[in-house]
């Protein structure tokens, strides 16, 4: 796997985002229709019919998140290499395997206004995943600030890729929207999906620049020592 080319790492990472967001956004409207999506986490799909859909779904999205630290390792440039965030998108994948590991608790909703969540007391399981997700999104939106920040001091975003540094500012943004404003509404799902879009958008769009060597150290003409970590 390690001798593979950047192409081939960018290529997984795009498919295992775009699998999960099927699952996610799609396929579980259809499989389970009485859990609606504006209420309920994506991971509460893992509880009941076909819920080894939506743990298939973790595992790809985090082998998608490694084969993107794979590809960027390999396809950056040594002038526009960050190391930490290499590190952060490995650190990310290994939170969102786990997350498919430990399962979600499934909430009780609160139909009375407002609609608030009855809280039940966390199983193990349920703060494994908790802490698993929050670790691995985290470094995710972490990740994809170092990169876009060492993208730009590089002169490498160019075109559609300036919006990289854009989503990688909207990413942490709706984290913060979706737990102060969403999950106290009780529109946890609506608040997670849109999040999570920013995420997903980001890792497609800097996947798809790797595979098309937008980001090559010969596209820049700053100069290295604009930055000493590039």
């Amino acid at each position: 796997m390690l001798n593979m080319s950047v192409t081939w790492y960018a290529r997984v990472a795009i498919a295992g985002t775009v699998f999960f967001f099927v699952v996610v956004y799609i396929a579980f409207l259809i499989i389970q229709p009485e859990l609606n999506p504006l209420y309920r986490f994506g991971s509460e799909y893992a509880v009941g019919r076909m819920g080894w859909l939506m743990k298939t779904a973790f595992f790809c999205w985090g082998f998608g998140l490694l084969a993107l630290a794979l590809a960027m390792s390999k396809g950056l440039g040594s002038e526009a290499k960050s190391r930490a965030a290499i590190v952060f998108f490995v650190v990310a994948a290994t939170g969102i395997f786990l997350s498919g590991i430990f399962d979600s608790d499934l909430q009780i909703r609160n139909e009375n206004p407002p609609p608030l969540w009855i809280e039940p007391p966390p199983s193990d399981e349920q703060i494994w995943h908790a802490v698993s997700g929050i670790v691995g999104l985290s470094s995710l939106m972490i990740g994809a600030g170092l990169a876009s920040r060492r993208l730009r001091v590089a002169g490498r975003l160019h075109g559609r890729y300036r919006w990289l540094r854009l989503l990688s500012w909207l990413s942490p943004m709706a984290f913060v929207g979706f737990a102060t404003v969403f999950v106290p509404y009780g529109l946890a799902g609506l608040g997670q999906r849109l999040f999570l879009l920013f995420i997903f958008l980001w890792v497609i769009l800097a996947a798809h620049g790797l595979a098309k060597s937008a980001f090559s150290s010969d596209t820049s003409s700053v100069k290295q020592s604009r930055d000493p970590d590039l």
